[in-house]
């Protein structure tokens, strides 16, 4: 029921015994009828109420108990007559129950909006704030500093003109302001700043591309990554990628230089003119230059020049240039060698240019040096021509015909050339060309030779290795001076086993040195001079008309060992003796036995040149032991001479 009008007479200041009755009104009261004085003290009304005019509430509070406040007014003034020095925090304060109030307003103290928790209830006219609460809003723009103490977090774009947060700062749009300072993350698709950027967390731009606009990025940092994977994550997969600081600069015109990993090559490269593409990866259409103090490097690959001005280290160096080192080239250590423009610490090899005769330097220098892969050699420039390095031998092989009065090619020994090859006629040489040609192997007369000419064709070659030394009769000599000798670097092999000796019975080597020698055989023997020629393996003893004779005593004192089969080593070898017997002294030696015998037995003479074993030998007696056994009447086993 709406509230229209109340008569005059119907309005009355009637009261019970303890209490205002208020308006008792059973009709309509008029327009403009009712002053202040007539309502004294509270009004309850249970319909709805309309005021067509000013609403003045005078009072301490005002409290509406209704679940909407619908205001159709654009602006609320708060703190209306709030005069001098401004002292009143002014805003909204909502009650949470259980929990702590959170409150929306200006805190005049601090001079900021906040958003707190608060215990503060509706009689203060100041607040007091437990602590901040979250902000979330879709667009901000902060004309002057943003002051986080917790956590930013914006789904839209920020701008401001310095923010400060003590937690994160996160947008899924762009970030735009002044001085940014963060003690955690921040992460934004586009971070804008014309001040400074302290962020002391991760800095996550998720754009496709950064701009730094200053004169001057300092990184304290020591090292940058460059293409991980999303949020920093290890690769997994080959993206195809180059990796490093693209630059640009401006001479004539704008040009594109490039530092950096390219993915193609697998190599850092240094380029001063290349082109980008959006998928990250450059496209070199030339190389720049390196000038440096020291370099250490693995590998140095290089199409243009190197310049150091001091040293370069490293494992490999490629220059399709000039490497231009003031300092020492040092490859493969550390290790500074005074005096050494190159110095090559290494135990492997260097690879000097190798090519044919016909790609030699067209402008030589003398001291250049090349494989020449024609002649198979190495050499060198001698200030006016190349010569081959080491020393040059000529090897002549000589082939001899006879004429026929028909024949007029002749088959060589090996391949040759006229200009290689002397040929004479009855011992005349004959001219070459004119007289004779040669092709590969064949030797053609312009003219057959007659019946019965003796053709001496002789071929010339140079080389630098000799391969055999030889001659007709097989006793080719190798000759050095008296204080000098030859170095063999290799191994010193016959060319078959067991088919040449080192020096002979008549002429030896006055000493040999060797730290170990290694033997076929097994007994140290000694030449002695017999009586009569007495065959390998009979026990023998001193005594005859010689040195040692034929044992013909059984268990003989007068004992001197066996007669060796094939002596490792033999003593004395060019004694002079009659009928020299080689005695083994120690060893293994095939003997002659009679049975039974058991390994390990002690041997004594048997007589008849023989062995036999003893269980109780005397002193002087015993020839060695036994290495078999043997359970036959006579026969030849292994002994060991020398084994008492």
């Amino acid at each position: 029921m709406a509230l229209t009008r109340i008569l005059n007479n119907q309005v009355t200041d009637a009261s019970g015994a303890n209490a205002y009755l208020g308006i008792n009104a059973a009709a309509k009261l008029q327009n403009y009828s009712i002053t202040s004085g007539k309502i004294a003290n509270n009004l309850t009304y249970g319909s709805n109420l309309t005021i067509t005019g000013n609403l003045d509430v005078q009072g301490a509070t005002t409290t509406i108990d209704t679940y909407n406040v619908v205001i159709e007014d654009p602006l609320l003034l708060l703190a209306k007559d709030q005069t001098g020095a401004p002292s009143l925090d002014i805003g909204f304060i909502g009650e949470r129950g259980d929990e702590t109030n959170i409150a929306f307003v200006w805190d005049e103290s601090s001079g900021e909006f906040v958003t707190a928790f608060t215990s503060t209830t509706n009689s203060n006219t100041t607040i007091t704030i437990s602590s901040y609460a979250n902000f979330h809003t879709f667009d901000a723009t902060v004309g002057g500093n943003l002051d986080v103490t917790g956590t930013a977090d914006f789904t839209g774009d920020v701008s401001f003109g310095n923010i400060s947060a003590t937690g994160y700062i996160n947008a899924d749009g762009n970030i735009t302001g002044g001085n940014i300072v963060s003690n955690a993350d921040v992460t934004t698709v586009t971070l804008h700043t014309t001040g400074n950027a302290l962020i002391g967390g991760n800095l996550t731009v998720q754009g496709n591309l950064t701009y730094i606009n200053i004169d001057d990025l300092r990184v304290e940092d020591p090292v940058i990554l460059l293409g991980t994977g999303p949020n920093g994550a290890p690769l997994t997969t080959d993206d195809g990628m180059d990796r490093g600081l693209y630059m640009e600069y401006y001479t004539t015109g704008t040009g594109n230089a490039f530092v950096g990993w390219q993915n193609s090559s697998g190599n850092m490269i240094i380029a001063n003119d290349v082109d980008f593409a959006s998928n990250n990866v450059i496209t070199v259409n030339s190389y720049g230059t390196l000038e440096a103090g020291n370099a250490y490097v693995e590998t140095v690959v290089a199409s243009g020049i190197i310049n150091s001005a001091s040293e370069i280290l490293g494992a490999t160096l490629h220059s399709a240039g000039v490497a231009n080192v003031i300092g020492t080239l040092q490859v493969g250590s550390n290790t500074v060698t005074t005096g050494a423009a190159i110095a090559v610490n290494t135990n492997d090899s260097i690879l000097i240019p190798v090519g044919n005769t016909l790609q030699r330097p067209g402008t030589p220098a003398t001291g250049m040096i090349r494989f020449n892969t024609t002649t198979d050699q190495l050499e060198f420039y001698d200030a006016d021509s190349w010569t081959s390095a080491g020393s040059v031998f000529t090897i002549v092989v000589s082939d001899q015909f006879v004429g026929d009065d028909s024949t007029t090619d002749f088959t060589l020994s090996e391949d040759s050339t006229t200009a290689g090859t002397i040929v004479a006629i009855n011992g005349i040489v004959q001219i070459p060309t004119i007289a004779y040609a040669v092709s590969g192997n064949v030797l053609s007369f312009t003219e057959a030779p007659a019946p019965s000419d003796v053709i001496d064709a002789r071929i010339l070659t140079t080389t630098q290795t000799v391969t055999a030394l030889q001659n007709a009769t097989g006793t080719a000599v190798l000759e050095a001076a008296t204080t000098a000798s030859f170095n063999i670097t290799g191994n010193l092999v016959p060319t078959g086993n067991a088919t040449a000796n080192i020096g002979s019975p008549t002429n030896q080597f006055q000493y040999v040195f060797a730290q170990a020698t290694s033997a076929q055989y097994a007994d140290l023997a000694e030449i002695y001079a017999g009586d009569a020629a007495i065959e390998p393996g009979t026990v023998v003893e001193f005594g005859g008309t010689a040195e040692v004779r034929l044992c013909d005593t059984s268990a003989s004192t007068r004992i001197a060992g066996v007669v060796s089969t094939n002596p490792s080593y033999l003593m004395n070898s060019n004694g002079g003796k009659e009928n020299p017997i080689a005695v083994a002294l120690t060893g293994r030696v095939p003997t002659k036995v009679v049975g039974p015998v058991a390994k390990g037995d002690m041997m004594i003479a048997a007589g008849a040149g023989r062995a036999q074993a003893c269980s109780a030998p005397t002193l002087g007696t015993v020839i060695g032991k036994a290495l078999e056994d043997f359970d036959g009447t006579e026969g030849v086993i292994e002994v060991v001479v020398g084994r008492l």
